[in-house]
């Protein structure tokens, strides 16, 4: 399928699909404008409600997918995502929504798990046998926390999933280039032990989210091979991208999702 709402849309995993949205055609004097799948403050919410029906009709069709969320408070915690839990949730907006969560996993059809993003690093995890997979919501408090890890771990505590069998797509978030950070994250990128985590730009010490986050992925036991890496920068592109950096707290929300058949 072609369609200018996605940065890109996985159907080439077996009885799932994944996906992560983008801007789209855009204001840019307007930090909301374009594909913004987020109930910001600013937001048309019956604008938000369309485009997040026709991103699951884009990724499941000819299925229906009940979306389900995170609060997404930048921890680095899963919750496992089930039908028969969904009716104890909270909801915001009419979707059922999983509280102090930054991860969702499932082994259930018929579900859309759904993060937000708007710089922060999306991980999208698929294991074919057994098939199941989950979302992560990896900012730099989540990432140097190891949500990666952790996601992939509760994958195979809940389901059985074997790490080296794990599929992954990783990002898009903010670039390198774009990314100067001060010295509390320096010192916490540092802790993980991933030489990779932090380098120099032009005098300035910037964090490369990417890559720590495909370098956790790989210490978990992923597969080099099996981690597709979206090096789209959130903030200065070339795909255009939600960016609370670039755009303030007004700004709009690109998703990752997954679902199973």
């Amino acid at each position: 399928m072609t369609s200018d709402l996605w940065t890109c849309l996985k159907h080439d995993w077996p009885g799932a699909a994944a996906g992560v949205t983008q801007r789209g055609s855009h204001d840019p004097a307007v930090p909301w404008s374009g594909y913004n799948m987020g109930h910001t403050q600013e937001a048309d919410h019956a604008v938000v409600d369309a485009l997040r029906h026709r991103a699951l009709t884009e990724l499941a069709s000819p299925f229906s997918p009940r979306l389900v969320c995170a609060q997404q408070v930048h921890g680095s915690s899963a919750a496992v995502a089930r039908h028969t839990a969904l009716a104890s949730l909270p909801q915001s907006h009419g979707v059922p929504y999983c509280p102090d969560r930054d991860a969702l996993i499932t082994a259930d059809p018929g579900l859309a798990l759904t993060l937000f993003y708007a710089d922060c690093c999306p991980i999208i995890l698929y294991s074919p046998d057994p098939r199941c997979g989950g979302v992560a919501h990896a900012g730099w408090r989540g990432t140097v926390a190891d949500i990666a890890g952790a996601t992939v771990a509760a994958l195979q505590r809940e389901f059985g999933a074997q790490p080296d069998e794990l599929q992954a797509l990783v990002g898009p978030c903010i670039g390198v280039e774009c990314y100067e950070v001060g010295p509390e994250v320096v010192a916490a990128a540092e802790a993980t032990g991933i030489a990779s985590a932090v380098c120099d730009v032009n005098g300035s010490t910037h964090l490369n989210l990417l890559a720590l986050n495909v370098a956790l992925l790989q210490r978990a036991s992923l597969a080099p091979a099996n981690i597709q890496a979206l090096s789209h920068c959130t903030r200065c592109g070339p795909v255009p991208l939600f960016s609370w950096r670039r755009d303030g707290p007004n700004c709009g929300r690109h998703v990752a999702m997954f679902t199973l058949s």
